[in-house]
């Protein structure tokens, strides 16, 4: 930590805190009987009458949110695999327990920490089922229609009002060391709207965190309108919060495979980052994004998270050699020295050195301004102001002319 300090570097650690192993010593001792000291640090809920699962709350990773323990004659909540079990928030032991690690890191010297799925954490305590989700509401997450989770509103198994209090209690932990930062992984079954009005209210204020972003750019939607409401829900919505912007991550396809950014796209990529980077906000860069990475396609042997979809092992410029060795990936000090001496492997430094100017609109504190375009890429009747520059990304596949801007 001190080596990274000392070079400019910065950690920002991924920390979960929804749920454990169940492999866990917490949960290998609260599954035993319901008499032990850590009985209640899981979500346990006695069977229906019939035998049955306490309501209809579903895995996102497939089938019912609940797994029967024999011990106990309970079943245990899990919002993911049923290798996962959820952590009982409700009671201050766990809270406590796990404000012990947020402060190892701490105390070692993290910077900040990615908190995931923190949307996670309350649930209904009286059990109420989830209702249907309205099928006229296109799904957030494109690809997902096909998984019954995403067709239930999870306006009881998670986007509890009361999670906001599990929130603020971690802000109270980051603030006991100044600049340490946070940043919220917001997983939602509401539309885009939705979504980021339930994002915003992460941010809001001093009590909450200090950043969270969302799946709204992790779609395969590819048009100015869709992108112009984007940025046009965050800002109405967050007000004095601060916004976060991805457009990729490990959780979807990479950014080139999955707008195919080839052909007559070539260079599509390229321009996403630079609106990413021009944005009011933090953005985040998935690695390999500066590079063009495209997606790599596994053989089904080689696969070792099955219900992985973008943590690919490798990058595109390094696969031949990899596979040639019979391994996944080449040494990190290898790519490290790709990157370093070739240039064909730094597309984006221009991007990023942009970013860096101390004058560009948008980053820091500054206001990036509102500069929407037709989907059409016509962006003749739009007045653009923002102080020093003005940035026109198009998304049309022609050329034209932009015949009317105001500075």
């Amino acid at each position: 930590m001190e080596e990274c300090h000392r070079r400019g570097i910065r950690i920002v650690l991924d920390l979960v805190l929804n749920h454990s192993s169940d492999l866990h010593p917490w949960f290998e001792e609260s599954k035993q009987d319901r008499t032990n000291p850590k009985q209640d640090w899981y979500v346990w809920v006695d069977p229906k009458d019939d035998g049955s699962v306490p309501n209809n709350w579903l895995s996102l990773f497939g089938g019912k949110a609940w797994t029967f323990n024999e011990a106990r004659g309970q079943y245990y909540m899990h919002s993911f695999l049923k290798e996962q079990p959820d952590l009982n928030w409700y009671n201050p032991e766990v809270r406590e327990e796990l404000a012990k690690v947020v402060r190892f890191w701490m105390n070692r010297g993290t910077d900040g920490f990615r908190l995931d799925t923190v949307n996670f954490f309350a649930y209904d305590e009286q059990l109420r089922d989830n209702p249907q989700r309205d099928p006229s509401e296109p799904i957030l997450e494109k690809g997902q229609a096909k998984n019954p989770y995403f067709h239930q509103n999870t306006i009881y198994s998670k986007d509890r009002p009361e999670n906001l209090e599990f929130i603020h209690f971690l802000r109270e932990l980051f603030d006991e060391i100044p600049g340490t930062t946070s940043i919220g992984e917001m997983g939602s079954n509401f539309g885009l709207e939705g979504t980021i009005r339930n994002t915003a209210e992460y941010v809001k204020g001093q009590k909450h965190l200090h950043m969270a972003y969302t799946f709204a750019m992790l779609s395969t939607e590819m048009n100015a309108d869709y992108f112009s409401k984007i940025v046009e829900l965050t800002e109405h919505h967050f007000q004095d919060g601060w916004p976060c912007w991805s457009l990729g991550n490990h959780d979807t396809r990479r950014l080139v495979s999955r707008f195919e950014c080839k052909g007559e796209r070539e260079g599509f990529q390229q321009m996403m980052l630079m609106l990413l980077l021009c944005l009011r906000g933090t953005p985040i860069l998935y690695y390999g994004e500066e590079l063009d990475m495209e997606e790599i396609i596994l053989e089904r042997e080689q696969i070792q998270d099955h219900f992985g979809t973008g943590a690919n092992p490798g990058s595109a410029w390094d696969l031949f050699l990899a596979r040639a060795q019979g391994q996944g990936w080449l040494s990190h000090s290898f790519s490290l020295e790709l990157r370093r001496t070739q240039p064909g492997f730094q597309p984006g430094s221009r991007a990023l050195a942009f970013r860096n100017q101390s004058d560009l609109p948008g980053s820091g504190g500054g206001n990036a301004g509102e500069y929407p375009a037709s989907a059409s890429g016509n962006a003749q009747n739009q007045e653009i102001r923002t102080g020093t520059a003005i940035r026109v990304l198009s998304v049309a596949s022609a050329s034209g002319r932009l015949s009317h801007l105001s500075t």
